[in-house]
């Protein structure tokens, strides 16, 4: 059968679904994926499969269905797979959802699941005895690339200092990198997001900032060679995700069972709830200031107070003892 899958959304998104995908093409089905701009950083080289394309993004929602039937014609497909929102509002509650008022323990006791298993329950696929660990495929050019921007001479950390929503930045990434290479001086730090991040960038010796500098592709393959991966939750971890290489996610709104669960070298910290009682709360954040309590330096409470500075420092420096 020829299948279309869609799926637009963060990089993470389209990281998530990668298992489904080799899934449905190991039992004998052609796998067509329509993604968005950044879906197509993700998907390139995937041998599951047989075509990529590209969704129009200014399509409006309410013509989503009709044009993905359109596509699935065109393409001979027989099945469609949506996976818009797959995650969002069915696990991650948004404000206009009824769940979103739902008390922390029963938000919890609901949503706290593994967005890889969710994503096969979504379209009634069994997940128990399915390899859950995500994929992305570089070429050789690619890595070598990534590989050109690393000290040899030094571990290498990559540093994810934003997300796909502000509550999931760690505010003390500046402050942290300083100490670590004061304590840990052999290492050698990368630092990578958007163009923002340029403004909360540390800077000086050993530490090579390429927030806006290079593609999110680039960025997901240094993931695969560097020593040590440490982000928020966000695209740069589910990247890791796909490999061997040690990761600590900074988890605040989400869990390791949503999140890193099945991870191999998962070190993740999880907000401490004595600090941040909030925390987990599985909420989308669209607008901090009105949907999220605030630490004193306007950084989501979860991040910001939940996974300090000295506990986050200590922590990766017994990590890098141990690989």
């Amino acid at each position: 059968m020829r299948i279309l899958v869609f799926r637009s959304g963060a990089f993470g998104d389209s990281v998530i679904i990668t298992p489904i995908i080799r899934h449905l093409h190991n039992q004998g089905h052609e796998i067509v994926v329509v993604t968005s701009k950044r879906g197509m950083e993700v998907f390139p080289n995937n041998p599951h499969i047989s075509k990529l394309i590209q969704w129009k993004e200014e399509t409006p929602v309410e013509k989503m269905e009709e044009n993905l039937k359109h596509i699935a014609k065109q393409q001979k497909c027989e099945k469609v797979y949506n996976f818009s929102e797959s995650i969002e509002v069915s696990l991650s509650q948004h404000p206009r959802s009824p769940n979103y008022k739902l008390p922390k323990f029963e938000r919890f006791a609901r949503f706290n699941r593994n967005f890889y298993e969710h994503s096969f329950e979504h379209i009634g696929e069994e997940w128990r005895g399915v390899d859950l660990i995500p994929e992305l495929f570089f070429t050789d050019h690619e890595i070598m690339k990534a590989e050109s921007l690393m000290d040899i001479e030094r571990k290498n950390i990559l540093l994810g200092l934003s997300g796909s929503g502000n509550n999931k930045a760690w505010p003390w990434g500046q402050d942290f990198a300083y100490r670590l290479l004061k304590e840990v001086p052999d290492c050698h730090i990368l630092t990578v997001g958007d163009e923002k991040c340029r403004l909360i960038e540390p800077e000086g010796e050993h530490i090579a900032n390429l927030c806006g500098k290079i593609p999110m592709r680039e960025a997901m393959a240094l993931t695969k060679v560097v020593d040590l991966v440490i982000a928020p939750d966000t695209g740069i971890i589910h990247a890791a995700g796909c490999f061997d290489t040690p990761k600590i996610c900074l988890l605040g709104h989400n869990t390791k069972e949503c999140i890193t669960k099945y991870f191999k070298n998962d070190y993740s910290i999880e907000a401490d709830q004595n600090l941040a009682p909030c925390a987990p709360c599985f909420f989308l954040i669209y607008n901090m200031k009105m949907q999220c309590p605030l630490g004193e330096h306007s950084g989501a409470y979860c991040m910001e107070n939940g996974l300090p500075l000295e506990t986050v420092l200590e922590h990766t420096k017994k990590v890098l003892c141990s690989i």
